[in-house]
């Protein structure tokens, strides 16, 4: 129960996070149970998941539960994952006010999970989704063979 209420509060505070068009992916520790964000300087997400091997995190705080990157497609990304692989789930938060869409991608009982937390997807996001996740585990089993 205790992971579940983490996890409403670690919503809640991305979705109060002010947002802005980001040509490049700004990334942030989600600490003190989600009600704080500590800044990422000098590190781009996906860079680092798409560097062979398995990603390496930066520093993080002890208490830093989750990771939020601001991007300019709530779709993820091949690699994303990776966080997860790590015990960090990764939120996403695309666009800006009334118009931001934020995701949050979990894994559950072995599956990975993506909901949308904020917002609306179009149809063809939604397709992208599923087949991003389903990709997630070929992708899985290619980092687990090297």
């Amino acid at each position: 129960m205790r992971a579940n209420a983490i996890w409403i509060v670690l919503c809640l505070v991305a979705v109060s996070l002010p947002s802005a068009a980001q040509a490049t992916e700004d990334c942030y520790w989600l600490t003190e149970g989600g009600r704080k964000m500590v800044a990422i300087p000098d590190w781009d997400f996906t860079s680092a998941a798409d560097a062979p091997g398995l990603m390496v995190l930066p520093p993080a705080p002890e208490d830093a539960r989750a990771i939020l990157c601001e991007r300019d497609d709530p779709v993820p990304r091949p690699n994303d994952f990776e966080s997860l692989l790590q015990g960090k789930p990764l939120f996403v938060r695309a666009g800006v006010g009334d118009e931001a869409v934020l995701t949050a991608l979990g894994s559950e009982d072995g599956q990975f999970k993506l909901s949308v937390q904020q917002g609306r997807i179009t149809d063809a996001q939604r397709q992208q989704i599923a087949e991003r996740l389903e990709g997630f585990y070929a992708a899985y089993d290619v980092l687990k063979g090297e």
